[in-house]
């Protein structure tokens, strides 16, 4: 891995991500409210081969998304994540590693995600539901992350 590429991936994941909350936050709080919804990954809290950038940057967003939720509680901004596993995006079909058929068989429940099974969790996370939710990272991977399931995946991603 490249300074170069490590930096790119931490710049548009993790760099990118406080700058936006940052610009986001001041007209949040002249508001008196808001709420942020930060798109993460699994693998800010899993692991798996050549993904050291990613995870490091999935995973201090997970950290900044905590941090900011405390930081901005006193202004009535809810801040939240949401950690998608394997999702049916252009990004991951496109990638030829990537057997969807076979990856979603390793999946507790059969199947890769669909957009809209993020895009639920973002509404809510956006919606009066979630007034008196912040700092959480909600994991929408089918129950991959469970251990046994995870390692599965990744066997399947490796052959």
């Amino acid at each position: 891995m490249t300074e170069a590429f490590w930096d790119r991936v931490v710049d548009t994941n993790l760099k990118g991500t406080f700058f936006c909350t940052q610009a986001c936050a001041k007209h949040m709080v002249r508001k008196k409210g808001g709420k942020i919804v930060n798109i993460s990954s699994v693998h800010g809290a899993l692991t798996m081969p050549r993904y050291a950038a990613y995870a490091a940057s999935k995973g201090g967003m997970n950290a900044l998304t905590r941090q900011l939720a405390l930081d901005l509680a006193a202004f009535n901004i809810q801040v939240n994540a949401v950690a998608p596993g394997a999702t049916e995006v252009e990004k991951f079909t496109a990638d030829p590693l990537h057997d969807k058929e076979a990856i979603g068989l390793q999946i507790p429940m059969g199947r890769i995600g669909y957009p809209e099974d993020v895009a639920k969790v973002v509404a809510f996370f956006a919606s009066s539901g979630s007034d008196f939710v912040t700092g959480q990272v909600v994991t929408v991977d089918g129950g991959s992350s469970t251990r046994f399931f995870f390692e599965k995946l990744m066997e399947a991603i490796a052959k």
